[in-house]
């Protein structure tokens, strides 16, 4: 995580395969690894306390689909060289990051609040797995917002370039 954030100066140049890709494709990686743990740490929370607000809404399930979505995109994005997909995974992750925060914020609240408003009644396995689930959720965020940062910079410098190269046209004429 260090490595990469150390790895914000450079730019994500589609032309070289250097320490930056392998940073964003491990990261992705974690991405996906944390919607699998979602999904599947859903289920017994969803056994072993029904009626929490994080499983009556569903939140390990589409947290987990969404982050997934965004680790795809994020390791398909070292692969693919166009600005366009880069754009992508740019929303894709911060889509990730969003939800990440959404679901978080759920986690815990359903840790104090159960679903008619009264104290939760959780026992020490649900509360456990509800706040390891929230403590992934914080975990996506950190692995979702370095990768914003690197493809935001890659946009503005593409886009920098782009109207430089106008300007020179707009010159020679």
């Amino acid at each position: 995580m260090s490595a990469c954030l150390t790895c914000l100066k450079a730019t994500v140049n589609p032309s070289e395969d250097g320490c930056i890709h392998r940073h964003i494709k491990l990261m992705g990686v974690v991405q996906v690894l944390i919607a699998v743990v979602q999904v599947t740490c859903g289920l017994p929370l969803a056994v072993a306390a029904h009626d929490s607000i994080a499983v009556l809404v569903g939140t390990p399930w589409w947290s987990g689909m969404v982050y997934a979505v965004s680790g795809v995109l994020t390791i398909h994005s070292t692969f693919n060289k166009s600005e366009e997909f880069k754009k992508t995974t740019l929303v894709g992750n911060t889509v990730g990051a969003t939800v990440a925060l959404l679901s978080g914020i759920i986690y815990v609240v359903s840790c104090f609040i159960d679903e008619k408003g009264g104290a939760a009644q959780l026992h020490n396995i649900p509360m456990t797995i509800t706040l390891l689930l929230a403590g992934y959720a914080v975990a996506d965020i950190a692995f979702a917002i370095p990768v914003c940062l690197m493809y935001h910079k890659h946009v503005s410098v593409a886009r920098d370039g782009e109207n430089v190269r106008e300007t020179e046209r707009e010159r020679q004429r």
